[in-house]
């Protein structure tokens, strides 16, 4: 008869513990050192008599040796550990002690139940259900979403290019739309491809070279690229899926499901799972087209001034208080 397990994560781990038990209690080491053990005993047993002449103490431990060693240690049983984040991973390892085996079975067994009993009962989601997914699932699952960056190399490199030429020229210049649009914006990249510039453009480079684009010949473009890195097909969902889920066999449709209904229950947002990325991999982007513009136009100086006052944020008073004043204008 096997004994069942039941852990949150790591299953792998404690298989191999189990089976280094396992081999140590079929060696011939093992063996021997209950015999230095059983010795052992015998002699503290004979000293204690001569000296208390009470063969209770022989009694006692004559006992609890023979209760451990025949009701715990020799006894064997097989042990399944199944892991709630790899369900597909099953470890299955022979020749355990039933002393170990038993107290793992009732403790992860009741545990188990208990998590199982209170989630059918609430009713959670399974990328929230700690019997499902773990622990911190869901949560893991959101960080994860909201720094998610292309892996297309073309993508990433014209989608920085595209904002820096034409994004904030749009906003700063023909003021299309404001940063504060772009922001608040549950759909950016409608955002940043409406109406593009068909007088500025950028340097598109992708495997074939560097070429002259303009704004609104690259905005197609860069559209179609999002929306195939955004697809369960794509290369940047499948890393993402495979990074959250690894070892499932389908990965890309779990995460999928995972991905928005977890969204749906944080944010109470009905976006497919596609649409979450796309939106979160046009941020990304829009986000280092924003800091590489800030570094390209040389403003140095503000973001040391704020990274000195972080730094110290206790020296401002006495700066002031050595700073000479300035000569009053004529």
């Amino acid at each position: 008869m096997a004994l069942e397990m039941w852990v949150a994560s790591g299953g792998g781990m404690i298989t191999m513990g189990l089976n280094a038990v396992a081999t140590v209690m079929q060696n011939d080491g093992w063996k021997t050192l209950v015999w230095i053990a059983e010795l052992l005993g015998i002699i503290f047993c004979i000293l204690t008599w001569l000296k208390t002449h009470d063969l209770k103490v022989m009694f006692m431990w004559g006992l609890t040796f023979v209760l451990v060693t025949t009701l715990l240690l020799t006894p064997k049983t097989t042990v399944v550990v199944n892991d709630l984040t790899a369900p597909q991973t099953i470890g299955r390892v022979d020749n355990v002690p039933i002393g170990l085996a038993i107290p793992l079975y009732l403790v992860t067994g009741t545990g188990y139940t208990l998590a199982t009993l209170y989630e059918d009962t609430f009713h959670f989601p399974d990328e929230r259900a700690y019997t499902k997914t773990g622990m911190l699932f869901a949560s893991k699952l959101m960080q994860d979403s909201f720094t998610i960056e292309s892996r297309d190399p073309v993508l990433s490199y014209n989608l920085v290019e595209y904002t820096k030429q034409c994004v904030v020229p749009d906003i700063m210049l023909n003021q299309k739309y404001t940063y504060q649009d772009v922001m608040e914006s549950a759909d950016v990249q409608s955002v940043i491809f409406s109406k593009p510039s068909p007088l500025r453009g950028i340097m598109w480079r992708d495997t074939s070279g560097a070429n002259f684009m303009y704004c609104r010949d690259a905005a197609p473009r860069l559209k179609t690229l999002l929306q195939a890195q955004s697809n369960a097909t794509g290369r940047t969902f499948l890393t993402h899926a495979a990074k959250m889920l690894p070892g499932s066999t389908a990965p890309q449709t779990v995460y999928a499901d995972q991905l928005a209904g977890s969204y749906n229950y944080f944010f109470d947002s009905s976006k497919s799972a596609q649409s979450i990325m796309l939106q979160n991999i046009a941020v990304a982007g829009l986000r280092r087209g924003m800091n590489s513009y800030v570094k390209g136009m040389n403003d140095t100086a503000s973001m040391v001034d704020n990274a000195d006052k972080r730094k110290r944020p206790d020296r401002g008073t006495e700066n002031q208080r050595h700073r000479q004043p300035l000569p009053a204008l004529p």
